[in-house]
């Protein structure tokens, strides 16, 4: 029997602009039984010398993204943006 779960999608829930804060917001997500996976974004700072921040992103299952965004929704500030637009991927 095929396990439900290994084709459910991930969906894009934030963008953050530090680690420490994405780590922080996934502690939380976590507290409240979702599991994310965190992706950086980009090459981060020293890339090209640019000293540039490392974007990471939060995804969790399809099924848990309406309750992770409803839990990340007070946090949201200049720090770390929405997804307007969902981005999905298979898991």
């Amino acid at each position: 029997m095929k396990d439900p779960m290994a084709s459910e999608h991930l969906i894009r829930v934030a963008r953050i602009q530090s680690e420490p804060l994405a780590e922080m917001w996934a502690e939380l997500l976590r507290q409240e039984g979702i599991n994310p996976l965190l992706k950086s974004e980009g090459p981060g700072a020293g890339a090209l010398a640019t000293g540039a921040p490392l974007e990471y992103s939060i995804w969790v299952l399809a099924s848990d993204a309406d309750r992770a965004r409803q839990v990340l929704e007070p946090l949201q500030s200049a720090d770390a943006s929405p997804d307007d637009e969902t981005e999905t991927r298979p898991f």
